[in-house]
């Protein structure tokens, strides 16, 4: 009986939908979506789809320093394509082949390789791929890997002291599948839909950024001075 109230519900949602003319009147029914779809998760217990499990590996300021420019290239990208911009999304590509391209591994340790030569090699693949796309929808298709791998970087490494990290997703992209991808702010682009339907998301989260260290004032010291120190 509960399944047969939201099959009827999401059917009314999809009927309203199909008739909607302005964006406006669009963006209502789909948050009504959202929120049919977010009820029927949880009173019939579906299972969202589970995160990849991934470690965390200690690595110096400078490394990802360097990741960081692999963020600040993919940026333009998502933003491209929020955009409906085919030609600015491909414009935007060889600033991450060359943030890329520029990672220096040396100051990692022997296992902090081994797991970065892997994500290297899936993001060159995957540059591969969008460079191969013609269109914008096999843009989209061949930016959501990228925004997977960004999403690994980011947990896995980091990208230091920068500007916030927040992942969004998209439930009905790709089919009803969905995707995923990072924005530098929590004002939601979608870059699968763009301008038909730009503010699709129903998860929008901070990723735990990293907190500069902070300094801690002591009691004076024998010699008359303040001890500082610094507690991460």
């Amino acid at each position: 009986m509960l399944w047969k109230e939201f099959r009827m519900l999401l059917g009314n949602d999809a009927v309203e939908g199909s008739d909607v003319t302005q964006l406006a009147e669009a963006d209502r029914v789909f948050l009504l979506l959202k929120g049919h779809m977010r009820r029927m998760r949880e009173q019939l217990g579906v299972a969202e789809q589970p995160e990849r499990e991934m470690e965390r590996v200690t690595v110096g300021p400078e490394f990802q320093a360097q990741l960081a420019q692999i963020w600040s290239a993919y940026l333009p990208i998502q933003q491209a394509l929020a955009a409906d911009d085919a030609a600015q999304a491909r414009q935007a590509l060889p600033q991450l082949d060359a943030a890329l391209s520029a990672i220096e591994q040396e100051s990692l340790t022997k296992h902090a390789q081994q797991i970065w030569n892997k994500e290297q090699a899936n993001m060159t693949r995957i540059l591969g791929g969008l460079r191969a796309a013609n269109d914008i929808q096999s843009l989209r298709g061949a930016f959501k890997p990228l925004s997977e791998n960004i999403g690994v970087l980011a947990r896995t490494f980091g990208f230091g002291q920068r500007l916030p990290v927040y992942e969004l997703h998209c439930p009905m992209a790709f089919e009803g599948k969905g995707g995923t991808w990072y924005q530098d702010n929590d004002q939601t682009r979608n870059p699968y839909y763009g301008s038909t339907m730009l503010q699709c998301a129903d998860r929008v989260d901070l990723l735990e950024r990293e907190e500069p260290a902070k300094i801690q004032e002591t009691p004076l010291d024998p010699h008359g001075g303040h001890e500082q120190h610094s507690h991460p």
